[in-house]
């Protein structure tokens, strides 16, 4: 039981150490601008601008705003890791047909980003539209302190 309960124990420690990077990342909020239309879980969201923000500190949830503060959803994330930091950030998307779902985040000089698991809505899309993603980015931008 002592071994168990000293495994858990650092296992913890280590899933907080490498997720620690993602806080930093995003302060001020991330920003990205899309020609279609999307989903952010089960939340519709028109073409436009976006802004990302982690509402709570050392959280897995990320809001997802317009511009206009007319449209907002909450997602949950996995923090990811890669072995290089990210030449440019960018939002990825998974496209059935013509209906869009936010998929991933990873920001510009970084090598953690995040992952949105597919939700209910994007899996009954799947189905119905018998085919497997194929993806679609546009760029991610930290928002500068100040602006």
């Amino acid at each position: 039981m002592k071994t168990l309960c000293k495994a858990m124990t650092k296992l913890i420690i280590l899933g907080a150490l490498a997720a620690a990077p993602l806080y930093a990342q995003i302060p001020n909020g991330l920003t990205f601008t899309t020609s279609f239309p999307f989903y952010v879980g089960n939340q519709y969201m028109p073409a436009g601008s976006y802004i990302v923000t982690e509402p709570l500190a050392n959280s897995d949830w990320l809001l997802v705003r317009d511009a206009d503060y007319t449209r907002s959803a909450y997602i949950g994330y996995i923090p990811t890791e890669t072995l290089t930091p990210a030449n440019q950030g960018e939002v990825t998307f998974h496209e059935y047909g013509d209906v869009a779902f936010l998929a991933s985040l990873t920001v510009t000089g970084d090598t953690s980003g995040m992952e949105v698991l597919p939700r209910k809505h994007e899996k009954q899309t799947a189905l119905a539209e018998h085919q497997l993603a194929s993806n679609n980015s546009v760029p991610l931008e930290a928002v500068r302190a100040g602006n």
